[in-house]
């Protein structure tokens, strides 16, 4: 009797094991950004959560072409949801789309917010970030900011491009494409801060941008208003 019991108990394990759901993230993130770690252990803990299967995919470049076509091939698999970041509408576009059209729900999250419905996704997780943008130049302009510089790790990103335009809108401002290279950054940052040394305040629209750009600061003996996203 024991052992049928455990022999059912097996096969009830590997049926539920066998149609779990499940789900399959692709972000845009290269590897080296300290964000991204943090959203895919969000993704785990929830897909643990709930008993479903969960894998994890970031983009090994900055090529968007690499992107959709880390999209479609997950899609191909027909998994039971993609969460897709979104910071390239123009070139990621037309694979969710495809993916809606193969029956694939798909949530978008962190950029694209404005992009998400019209390309067919149920949902969109994010702010509008050119209004954060907008709220982090109304306050360093309050609090004495009067040119800045908007270090940007991702130039193809159309939410921090929309963080920068949106605090532009209180403090003018001018964009450093710093990499999303940590090293790279500070360097960069050095450079763009020695040729504006009219500059009092900066935005960096990243984590790993921020502590890059304080050791830049640090080294250059400069104190500016320094605001991070």
């Amino acid at each position: 009797m024991k052992k049928f019991l455990l022999t059912i108990a097996a096969i009830v394990f590997v049926t539920s094991s066998a149609f779990a759901e499940r789900y399959v993230m692709v972000t845009h993130g290269e590897g080296n950004d300290p964000f991204w770690p943090v959203v895919q252990k969000g993704g785990e803990d929830a897909a643990r959560a709930i008993g479903a299967d969960f894998e994890y995919i970031y983009n090994p470049s900055a090529d968007m072409a690499d992107m959709a076509s880390s999209i479609q091939a997950a899609a191909a698999t027909q998994p039971d949801g993609m969460v897709i970041s979104l910071p390239d509408p123009d070139s990621l576009g037309a694979a969710i789309k495809a993916a809606v059209a193969a029956g694939v729900p798909v949530i978008t999250m962190n950029s694209g917010l404005e992009s998400s419905a019209s390309l067919g996704a149920l949902m969109h997780v994010g702010q509008p970030e050119y209004l954060a943008g907008q709220s982090a130049g109304a306050r360093a302009k309050a609090e004495g900011a009067t040119k800045a510089l908007c270090m940007i790790q991702e130039a193809y990103n159309t939410a921090l491009v929309d963080r920068c335009e949106g605090y532009g809108e209180a403090v003018p401002m001018e964009f450093t494409d710093t990499t999303s290279d940590p090293a790279t950054i500070q360097t960069r940052a050095t450079a763009a801060l020695q040729a504006n040394p009219d500059v009092d305040a900066i935005l960096s629209v990243g984590p790993h941008v921020c502590d890059a750009v304080s050791k830049a600061l640090d080294d250059l003996g400069m104190t500016v208003h320094h605001s991070c996203f």
